[in-house]
């Protein structure tokens, strides 16, 4: 007998998708049906075991023990539907992997082919750049230096007076070139383009120009090099960095104006001159030239006078000149300077080449530097001004009658000069004065007529020593015009008409306290407290004044000084009420 059995490989599951079928064959006793139960004899026979794997919602176990099916008389019995559709369930699989691999066969290559054609179509299409062109030429060499072409694989010596390699000029170096320097050699290359780079010894160096000859930059295998107008590069790890490659002046700054510090002579200013180079480097020199006076100086006629004579203001090169070393790419120096006026200073190479320093203003590149040292000592002692001979900054009325309102300037005396310039200043920070006097004495007046304002700065000078002058600070004058102060009526008076018309004025007396320098007061009479509409508006030159005709109500009063060129404030508003 033959028996099929199906079970689930798990009884608790639900699935909806296709049948799977498994068959085991297992060995068992058959009876012989010919004899009686009691002489049956033994023989072995497959049973066909089937276990089901599904994935529809069929879930309860199965398990068919003798399920029907013909057999050989000798062979294993044939399959049911079930063990069949297994079969070729497997069968349509293997043929669907074999269709799947051979497809993904046939568009790989599909794919390449297309590739290469494309490849081949875009390669005669455009013309291949060309990418070995001379960019520059060696103008210095110092011992044996190599360079590999592109092309090579070796390495030929290259140099000021090294002859053609490989058909090429004598000297060329070309894009995608390498450059080498040994123990003790240097090389300097000058590009078409304008720029340069020097080459310390035992470095190596590649040339990169393939965005054209105006358009390159270097990069930096081992070594140290510098240069101007091209861009360097060096690895760190794997990754290629841009360096700096143009000299940080550091001091002094464009445009610095110094100053002596020690007044003492002979009179001079020790400046400290300091860059840094972007990698370690060798000697640099220093060149400081001298271009002459300073115009924008405030004390400028001074020193030209003082300085007057042959060769005055006019350049004088090379007032300093000096090799510097350097260590870890900064160099410094110190130089005295005795002469007051613009210098400029710049750095050149072994070669004499003037060296670019970083980036000035709007992009553009200054080969010099330009700064100057003040002949201005603050050395001038002033001392309080006086308005009319007294020691006041107000117009306030002080019990004493003044006249005219002169200036007087004071400061003490310097030495034994006895001729002074006295500059008006609009703020102490200003360049150029707006009034410059000149005075033979410690004092300098100014009369009341003269004076154009009131608020001002003022400092003063005096030729000293070798084109240097003595100044002082910018002192701060200011004279405050105030306004009168309301004396009568009192505040909220109340005044009866009929009473005033019985005294001897036969009106409404109001004054206020005097105030210097004034030549007239403004007076104001209103019912509105924000005097939008005046009953009374008139100029009157005395500190008092006498209303009549006005009628019964409430008034607003306030006043103000004209004098100096200049009117006050209005004094404090006063009320008072006018009954009949």
């Amino acid at each position: 007998m033959t028996e099929i059995k199906l079970e689930p490989e798990n009884s608790n599951f639900s699935s909806s998708g296709p049948l799977e079928v498994s068959i085991e064959i297992k060995p068992e006793v058959v009876p012989d049906v010919a004899n009686p139960p009691v002489m049956q004899s033994s023989r072995t026979a497959p049973v066909a075991e089937v276990q089901v794997e599904t994935e529809s919602s069929y879930s309860p176990k199965a398990r068919a023990s003798s399920l029907p099916g013909p057999r050989g008389p000798s062979g294993p019995p044939k399959l049911g539907w079930i063990a069949r559709t297994r079969l070729k369930i497997e069968r349509l699989r293997s043929r669907l992997r074999k269709i799947e691999k051979d497809s993904a066969l046939i568009a790989l290559g599909a794919f390449l082919a297309a590739s290469a054609a494309f490849l081949m179509i875009v390669g005669f299409s455009f013309e291949k750049p060309e990418l070995t062109f001379p960019v520059g030429k060696v103008v210095f060499s110092k011992g044996t230096a190599l360079r590999q072409l592109e092309s090579e694989s070796e390495y030929r010596a290259i140099g000021v007076d090294t002859g053609a390699v490989a058909g090429q000029d004598p000297g060329v170096v070309y894009n995608r070139d390498t450059v080498l320097t040994g123990a003790t050699s240097t090389l300097k290359i000058n590009f078409d383009n304008g720029a340069w780079v020097e080459m310390e010894n035992d470095t190596m160096i590649r040339l990169l120009f393939d965005a054209g000859p105006e358009k390159g930059r270097i990069q930096v295998i081992a070594g140290r090099v510098k240069g101007s107008g091209i861009d360097v590069e060096q690895k760190d790890g794997q990754k290629w960095i841009p360096l700096a490659n143009q000299i940080d002046m550091i001091s002094p700054r464009p445009g610095e104006r110094l100053r002596v510090e020690d007044p003492t002579i002979p009179l001079q200013r020790i400046v400290r001159f300091e860059w840094k180079l972007p990698v370690p480097s060798g000697v640099m020199e220093i060149r400081l030239n001298y271009v002459g006076l300073d115009r924008s100086e405030p004390s400028y006629a001074l020193v030209a006078e003082a300085m007057a004579g042959p060769g005055a203001g006019v350049s004088q090169p090379e007032v300093f000149r000096r090799v510097i070393g350097s260590k870890n790419g900064l160099s410094a120096t110190f130089v005295p300077l005795s002469r007051p006026g613009i210098y400029e200073w710049e750095l050149r190479d072994a070669w004499g080449n003037s060296v670019a320093p970083a980036q000035g203003p709007e992009g553009r590149v200054e080969l010099k530097r330009q700064f100057s040292l003040s002949p201005e000592l603050e050395l001038i002692q002033t001392a309080e001004p006086l308005v009319a001979g007294k020691l006041i900054k107000t117009n306030l009325y002080q019990g004493e009658p003044l006249r005219a309102a002169d200036l007087t300037l004071r400061w003490a005396q310097f030495g034994s000069s006895g001729r002074y310039m006295v500059d008006l200043l609009e703020s102490p920070s200003s360049r150029l004065p707006f009034q410059r006097r000149e005075a033979d004495s410690e004092t300098l007046t100014i009369g009341q007529e003269q004076v154009s304002r009131w608020n001002f700065h003022y400092r003063v000078l005096t030729p000293f020593h070798a084109g240097f002058v003595a100044v002082s600070k910018a002192v701060a004058f200011r004279f405050e015009i105030v306004a009168p102060v309301a004396v009568f009526p009192p505040q909220q008076a109340e005044l009866s008409l009929a009473t005033l018309k019985k005294t001897d004025r036969g009106g409404l007396l109001l004054t206020w306290e005097r105030t210097y320098f004034s030549d007239a007061y403004l007076l104001e009479v209103s019912r509105s407290p924000d005097f939008s509409r005046s009953e009374v508006a008139r100029t009157v030159k005395n500190n008092f004044a006498v209303l009549k005709g006005l009628q019964p109500g409430t008034y607003h009063w306030r006043v103000k000084a004209v004098g100096l060129k200049r009117e006050s404030a209005w004094s404090a508003p006063r009320q008072l009420r006018l009954v009949l």
